[in-house]
């Protein structure tokens, strides 16, 4: 993947930020070559092997061109460059966070903006209920149905994380139907987990036909889900017209910019949501890349495995600001692919890639991870650690 460079100065606060490996391109070989930026009189941390701190920046085509004392770098200024004095501030390598969850944070953050063309996400915002037992949850919950109209999309979020952990464990979808007859209901519990009623899985199957492969295991319907599905009611069938979250996604990649963050990583599972980063990349208005797993296979899908089997090697399609790293899998019966990288290294445990890999051992596959290769007679005891993490590239 190419490395591109976008450095901006933000307010009084003076923040410059550029890409990390500082690798000379070819052409800091040509003499006197004018720089598109300067920056000067400074503190440019390199992150080279010897972490020099030099004075100054120079950039060319989106590429370093020079790093040196600030004669050095302005020497190769020209009537077009842009020259920034730092006055003794610091210029950091852009930081790479490898799992954030940036379009959950976008929805949260700009709500109300993103509720003026899209009225169902005022309907969505969680109302949060502190209850000392399973019983009060139930009524407390059936109050707030009631409360807000036949119809309308409901969500409660239930604390503490002990007795929402008890909630998620024992109630039954038929207990939440009864709970919620007429209204769509989710229930967040305990960490990313969610319930929901009768009428969340219809507007799914309406939405795709037929419910996710995250809520069909071994043939049998679930109502109990994590955030994959989650983001599925929210950017899928809450969300009417999905162009409407390209300019809250674009807000939120600017803030992070601001922030010193200039790649992010994460499992992509809703079809708008991956609609919405192409036009922004399309339009050349991604503020800092994203790096993402697709995981819509899974999710938005009701047979994942065979959807990734066909669609094959997905791995670094997309452009510098927008591309695959992989595929994001977990579960006992989905299915690897050679390039397998997932949103956050957690996913990647032994037992899950045993699994899958006993799974492709009639179609002789071989999953590669970090310093190992796992083929389908492989098993937990000849492999002999208990974690593995799974090899990707990020930049």
């Amino acid at each position: 993947m190419g490395i591109a460079t976008r450095i901006g100065v933000k307010g009084a606060a003076l923040q410059i930020i550029f890409v990390a490996a500082l690798v000379i391109s070819p052409v800091a070989a040509q003499a006197q070559e004018e720089a598109d930026l300067v920056l000067f009189n400074g503190k440019v941390i390199t992150a080279d092997e010897a972490f020099t701190v030099a004075e100054g920046l120079a950039v060319k085509n989106g590429r370093v061109l020079k790093t040196g004392t600030s004669a050095q770098v302005l020497s190769l200024a020209g009537l077009k460059t842009i020259r920034v004095d730092l006055k003794g501030k610091s210029a950091i390598p852009g930081l790479i966070d490898t799992h954030v969850h940036l379009f959950d944070y976008a929805l949260g953050r700009w709500r109300k903006e993103l509720a003026k063309t899209e009225p169902l996400m005022n309907e969505f915002k969680p109302t949060r209920i502190k209850v000392a037992s399973v019983e009060e949850a139930v009524t407390r919950i059936e109050e707030i149905v009631k409360g807000a109209g036949k119809g309308r999309w409901v969500q409660v979020q239930v604390s503490p994380r002990k007795l929402a952990q008890k909630f998620f464990d024992s109630v039954t979808l038929e207990q939440l139907d009864r709970i919620s007859p007429m209204n769509p209901l989710v229930v967040r519990l305990a960490g990313t987990q969610r319930a929901d009623n009768s009428l969340v899985l219809k507007a799914l199957r309406e939405r795709y036909g037929n419910l996710p492969s995250d809520l069909v295991k071994n043939g049998k319907v679930g109502y109990r889900h994590g955030a994959g599905v989650a983001r599925l009611i929210t950017a899928d069938v809450l969300i009417k017209r999905w162009q409407n979250l390209a300019p809250v996604y674009k807000k939120e990649l600017e803030l992070w910019a601001s922030l010193g963050i200039t790649t992010w990583s994460s499992s992509l599972v809703a079809l708008g949501s991956q609609k919405a980063y192409r036009l922004l990349d399309r339009k050349n208005e991604m503020p800092i890349r994203f790096a993402y797993s697709h995981s819509m296979g899974k999710t938005a899908f009701p047979q994942g495995p065979g959807f990734y089997e066909r669609l094959g090697d997905v791995a670094g399609f997309g452009s510098d600001y927008l591309w695959d790293i992989g595929v994001s899998h977990q579960g006992d019966n989905l299915i690897l692919l050679d390039s397998i990288v997932g949103s956050c290294p957690r996913e990647s445990t032994v037992a899950g890639l045993v699994k899958s890999v006993l799974a492709l051992k009639a179609r002789n596959k071989v999953i590669r991870v970090t310093g190992i290769e796992l083929h389908s007679s492989t098993s937990v005891d000849n492999i002999g650690i208990d974690r593995v993490d799974i090899e990707g590239s990020y930049v």
